[in-house]
Parts: structure tokens; sequence; C-alpha cells
């Protein structure tokens, strides 16, 4: 197996990380096909960090590979707003409809675009819980009506003894 090495170059004000094998005890010379390859970590001079990529792009923390972590914070605009007096609460018949035409929920995004263009969490955890809180209040409507046709049928009965 052949040693590698770790080093720590700047780069306009960054760093690079860059993981090279060794020969022998000391390191062989760079080219730029090996800098590039090498790269496994970036830290531009705007603060931008590439992990597992040489180009962050427009992201802060750009990873190309997977993440474990215990939680992420994320912080958004939250949609209480559904519970406001005028919130225009879609009719049942419109969100079938919209289904029916689209093959997914109204504001959120088709599986083909999550597949191009991927999904911002906070903006997703956001869109998701708005739905949840439609869905609450399509259940309290429910639950209200079935009351109301349960007394009906009550007093059917016992009109019909």
């Amino acid at each position: 197996m052949t040693p590698t090495q770790t080093i720590l170059i700047p780069n306009q004000g960054g760093f690079n990380f860059i993981v090279h094998q060794s020969e022998g005890n000391f390191p062989k010379s760079l080219t730029h096909v090996d800098f590039v390859a090498g790269t496994k970590m970036i830290l531009n001079r705007d603060g931008r960090l590439g992990v597992g990529t040489a180009n962050p792009g427009p992201f802060r923390l750009a990873v190309n590979g997977n993440i474990r972590a215990k939680e992420i914070k994320v912080e958004t605009g939250w949609p209480d707003f559904v519970f406001e007096d005028d919130y225009d609460l879609p009719t049942l018949e419109e969100v079938e409809k919209y289904i029916k035409t689209h093959r997914h929920l109204p504001e959120i995004p088709s599986a083909k675009e999550v597949e191009e263009n991927g999904v911002e969490l906070g903006k997703m955890d956001s869109k998701l819980l708005q739905k949840i809180e439609e869905l609450t209040l399509y259940i309290i409507d429910q639950e209200k009506r079935i009351k109301k046709l349960e007394a009906i049928n009550t007093q059917l009965m016992k009109e019909r003894k």
C-alpha cells in the first residue's frame, strides 16, 4: 500500500486540502492533474467550503457525498398562515382536480422537478407542514359534519319509533 499524505496549499486567499501518494520518504511532485484529482476539500477566501469537490459553487457548504449529523437546524418561514381566518383553503374537489391533472400535490414539486433540481429541505419542511395543517382543517370540518349527520340520524331514529 502506497503511503498518502495530506497537504494544505494556499489558493487565492483560501486553501486546498490535497491528498496524494508519497514516493519513498519524499512526497512526489504534484502535477496539475494530481492537484485537481487529489483535492478532497477546498476553503475559498470568501468562506465557501467544498468537501469532496473542488468547486462549492454559490453554496457556503457543498458536499459531494453523504452527510451524517445528529441534528440540522434550518431557519425558514413557517406556515401558520393556514390557520388565519382569511386563508383560502382549497376545496377537496380543487385538490382532486389538481392531482388528476398534475399527478402531485399543489405547491409540492413533482418527482421530475426534484430529480432535476433537488429540494431545499427548509422550504420543503415548511410546505409539508402546510399540507399537514390543511389536512387537519379538512379533518376538523369533516368531524363537524359527521357529528351533525349523527345528530340528524339520531333524531330520525327517534321519530321512526
